[in-house]
């Protein structure tokens, strides 16, 4: 079975492809990066329109998202998309 590590790195994925498609952003490309081997902080990446943005979620934000994206997560989800659409 996965660790929730790595479930809620899935669903925050997750999340950014279904918050850009709702938005209208077309071609998007999720990819995310952690540091080391332990579960740690990680950085998502998002490139779509000839652009790209970063955003750090917390270890906190992504073992919260295991099982349903967690609010904290959700609103980082939301500056991303609007990085792209505001």
């Amino acid at each position: 079975m996965a660790s929730e590590f790595m479930l809620g790195q899935q669903t925050i994925a997750r999340e950014l492809e279904a918050a850009f498609n709702q938005a209208g952003v077309r071609n998007v490309s999720v990819s995310h990066a952690t540091r080391g081997t332990e579960p740690a902080d990680t950085s998502f990446k998002v490139a779509a329109n000839g652009r790209s943005e970063e955003l750090l979620f917390t270890r906190e934000d992504i073992e919260d998202s295991a099982f349903a994206i967690d609010s904290s997560a959700a609103t980082k989800v939301r500056v991303l998309v609007s990085r792209f659409t505001g």
